[in-house]
């Protein structure tokens, strides 16, 4: 959770996390995820396995389903480094920040 912090301190538009299984972080992590996506900042969950996609499955204090709930994006079947990719040129192209979800629902 410090490093996504440090991140937005830093100057970060948008995080993209690389996630385990089809979407799940610890719950310390997923209460810092939750927290900065109510305030409106884009977190794009991905997955780090080698196959599969990232969906809204579990729920938890740091599953799926509670992230998605706060208004995290899910990346599908991209990559961490894609959705990384698509999050920054989304960001810089896009009028509005409600149109991200669409984006990744499409790509």
């Amino acid at each position: 959770g410090a490093l996504v912090e440090a991140a937005l301190a830093a100057g970060a538009e948008g995080i993209v996390v690389a996630a385990l299984g089809s979407g799940n972080v610890n719950q310390e992590l997923g209460e810092v995820l939750m927290r900065i996506a109510s305030r409106g900042v884009p977190v794009v969950v991905s997955t780090q396995a080698s196959n599969g996609r990232a969906s809204p499955i579990y729920r938890y204090p740091g599953g799926g389903k509670d992230l998605a709930q706060a208004g995290c994006i899910f990346a599908d079947n991209l990559s961490p480094l894609k959705a990384r990719v698509l999050l920054m040129v989304a960001l810089q192209c896009l009028p509005s920040r409600r149109d991200l979800a669409r984006v990744f629902a499409e790509y």
